[in-house]
């Protein structure tokens, strides 16, 4: 039996459960996912957070089912790859993690949420940092979206402030475009400068996403992965000095901000009501930068990114 044919029944029997308690013309639920790049349990005012204030993604946790007990994998690629295909990373290939320019990642011949959905006739976009590999055949346009903008691997190789950093050894990496059928395509590099700006672009072309394709009235799959509080710790320019507690907690609000207008856009185009959205971190807090306000907050749990821990935002 293919992975296929065992995740097809599994993925819809989901939907299923979500479109019998309702009744639309559009009988399939738009799924809308958030996913921030390691994030803390306690970066949140809802899990506790006093940090800095995140109102927008309290109210979305208020509102809907807040999970309490949501495990992760410890580092990007494995926990990505699991949400990809929804098997333990070792059975895919990718309990490591992909280095730029290695052979690595998610394999094409995984099967993805979004190639199933795909198939079931919705709408798909991941606009984002992706690293689940970064030659050209493991790229999310290769993998079951119609579309994709973002960066193929960590932003490490833009991070001054890291240790050991050697710009001649570690360029900037490319920020990709890239359409289902087509190759990939630069469009810039990912400067420390386009750092601060690259999770505001992504938000805004969610936006246009959601306003676009609610106009069709066709199911959609928007899967959103925001670069932010990813190391390193650049805020939007708007957000420099707004907490008053240092790059993080800026960022930690920028985060707030554009949560809120990817939601607010499914509002302003009426089809809250049958839109599934999911915010969730790939991996818990990093907690190595020589800079203490760069650093995130694991809340209670001893864990934190690779520990092997309590590596969660639950």
């Amino acid at each position: 039996m293919s992975m296929k044919s065992v995740m097809k029944p599994f993925i819809l029997s989901l939907l299923m459960c979500w479109t019998a308690t309702i009744s639309f013309a559009q009988d399939k639920p738009n799924i809308v996912i958030m996913m921030t790049d390691n994030q803390g349990y306690g970066d949140m005012g809802c899990y506790g957070g006093l940090r800095a204030p995140t109102p927008h993604m309290d109210k979305l946790a208020s509102e809907g089912i807040q999970f309490m007990d949501f495990q992760v994998d410890v580092s990007c690629t494995s926990s990505r790859a699991s949400f990809m295909t929804g098997r333990m990373p070792i059975r895919s290939g990718t309990s490591g993690y992909a280095i730029p320019g290695e052979p690595g990642g998610l394999h094409p011949m995984e099967v993805t949420i979004a190639e199933i959905l795909k198939s079931e006739g919705y709408a798909t976009a991941n606009y984002g940092k992706w690293h689940l590999g970064d030659i050209e055949e493991r790229l999310p346009h290769h993998q079951g979206f119609d579309e994709w903008y973002g960066v193929s691997n960590s932003s490490f190789p833009t991070d001054k402030t890291f240790p050991g950093y050697q710009e001649d050894m570690l360029p900037p990496q490319a920020i990709l475009s890239a359409k289902a059928g087509e190759k990939a395509k630069v469009v810039a590099d990912m400067t420390l400068e386009k750092r601060g700006l690259i999770d505001s672009e992504l938000t805004e072309k969610s936006v246009k996403y959601i306003k676009k394709h609610a106009k069709k009235k066709e199911p959609f799959f928007l899967l959103t992965t925001f670069i932010n509080p990813h190391h390193p710790v650049v805020p939007h320019p708007d957000f420099v000095g707004k907490s008053k507690g240092g790059a993080y907690t800026d960022v930690l609000m920028e985060i707030d901000h554009n949560v809120s207008q990817i939601v607010g856009a499914i509002d302003d185009a009426g089809i809250r009501e049958n839109t599934i959205i999911i915010f969730f971190s790939d991996n818990g807090p990093t907690r190595y930068s020589p800079e203490a306000d760069h650093n995130g907050d694991p809340g209670p749990w001893a864990g934190e990114l690779g520990s092997g821990k309590v590596d969660v935002v639950r």
